[in-house]
């Protein structure tokens, strides 16, 4: 099994659908070194959640795409500290 990726791209969405495809591609189009890619949602009701799983289920590149839900809203600040527990990398890069 190859080693984890060094640095996770973390990207957090909250009922953002307008915008989250294009978030996501920009993610997927990273160059260099494989990525960490973790798609996070603070428990969106617009499709968001939807879209995110979707997204990383059809990706096919060098980078190791997950997802991940909070349960309930938690906030900006919560939502960051949360998914950051989830992260792999050595470094962790927030979009």
């Amino acid at each position: 099994m190859p080693a984890s990726p060094r640095i996770t791209l973390l990207l957090f969405a909250f009922n953002q659908i307008e915008l989250v495809e294009a978030a996501v591609r920009a993610c997927f189009a990273q160059e260099g070194e494989s990525l960490d890619i973790l798609l996070s949602d603070d428990a969106s009701t617009d499709g968001t959640w939807e879209s995110l799983q979707t997204l990383a289920a059809g990706y096919r590149g060098p980078h190791q795409v997950r997802t991940r839900r909070n349960a309930v809203n938690l906030g900006v600040g919560a939502h960051y500290n949360a998914a950051v527990a989830d992260c792999v990398g050595q470094l962790v890069v927030t979009a």
